[in-house]
């Protein structure tokens, strides 16, 4: 196998942690991908062409071993049951198609079209039909280990439903062979990175056996907490700067309004004083006619205040004789002798 290397590795972005990371490292006999000597295939091109595969993906020439590996999926089913290889190169052929899918599907080394098909061969149940159709419902522990391992390292993109993923796991633990080598890696994937991923931690501890791995199950427990708690502050922190900020722009804002409005009122209070300015400049003019009428109102009053008083004896006489000579005043002009009697008192007291 290109053993997968079991590293604890932090997802802060996804808020997730993925306490094992496949990678390829080396070849050693007697894995998953490798082939055993003794393993008889009469098909030796489609042995040839593994080996060419498993080299590619090693050397990380991802595209080149995909297209390999994915022809050689589609047929070792088939050449299985004809006799043509080996249930060992069927397995290995299987491995590394798992290994190879997760791989490219998490780092994006394929192309549309390589991507799509291996989309598809997942998500229609290819896969795990295929399987089926070989081993029923008791598929090897190597094979689960590397089918597990493709969801869970790609979970946002291939688990859509919590619940029913962990429904087809659960049937896949419980099938398994306790004689199968591969038994302690796969619960070890379970116990550790699938079950932890959504919280299923009293699960996780059912299935421990060795009460070292209870302790490091519970470190686990709490690294994730933490991370959480980071995620949540991180979150909280972020909300308050945009709040902080909304609240920044809706002052600027009122800001801006209130220097607006007081252009305005400034403008409305310079068209008020104009037209205030221009009412005072005409009320004064009406005020002064009226003085002056006034004030020759007074002058004339005190004009004919003064002449009755310095004349009000010849007045006086002019009343009497007026009155005495009544009867010869009739049949004259009243307002015409009248006239005449006052310009002759004006002449008089001007002489």
């Amino acid at each position: 196998m290109i053993m997968a290397n079991i590293t604890e590795v932090k997802n802060s972005t996804l808020g997730k942690i993925n306490f094992y990371y496949l990678y390829p490292i080396r070849t050693i006999m007697n894995t998953s991908v490798t082939l055993q000597p003794n393993a008889i295939n009469s098909n030796k091109q489609m042995e040839q062409n593994y080996k060419l595969a498993l080299k590619q993906f090693i050397n990380k020439n991802f595209p080149t071993s995909f297209k390999l590996i994915h022809s050689l999926f589609q047929t070792c089913f088939q050449e299985y049951s004809k006799g043509t290889i080996s249930k060992n190169l069927l397995i290995k052929i299987i491995n590394l198609y798992l290994l190879e899918t997760g791989v490219c599907l998490k780092d994006n080394h394929l192309n549309q079209v390589q991507n799509l098909a291996a989309l598809n061969s997942i998500t229609s149940n290819e896969i795990i039909n295929r399987l089926k159709s070989i081993f029923e419902n008791y598929i090897p522990c190597e094979i689960l280990y590397n089918y597990h391992l493709m969801f869970i390292t790609n979970s946002d993109l291939l688990i859509n439903e919590k619940y029913e993923y962990l429904t087809q796991l659960r049937k896949d633990y419980h099938h398994i062979d306790d004689d199968d080598k591969y038994k302690r890696k796969f619960m070890d994937l379970i116990i550790f990175e699938i079950l932890p991923s959504f919280d299923e931690f009293e699960e996780a501890e059912r299935l421990i056996e060795d009460p070292i791995d209870l302790k490091k199950l519970k470190e686990i427990k709490k690294l994730k907490q933490d991370l959480k708690d980071k995620e949540k502050f991180k979150a909280l922190e972020q909300e308050r700067l945009i709040k902080q900020k909304e609240e920044k722009e809706l002052e600027i804002a009122k800001e801006k309004a209130k220097q607006s409005n007081l252009k305005y009122k400034s403008i409305k209070e310079i068209q008020k004083n104009y037209n205030d300015e221009s009412v005072r400049k005409s009320t004064p003019t009406t005020r002064d006619n009226n003085q002056q009428l006034k004030s020759k109102l007074i002058y004339l009053y005190g004009i004919v205040q003064k002449y009755l008083k310095e004349n009000i004896l010849i007045l006086l006489i002019v009343a009497i004789l007026a009155i005495g000579s009544r009867k010869y005043l009739k049949g004259v002009n009243l307002k015409d002798k009248i006239i005449e009697t006052v310009q002759m008192a004006f002449k008089f007291t001007y002489v």
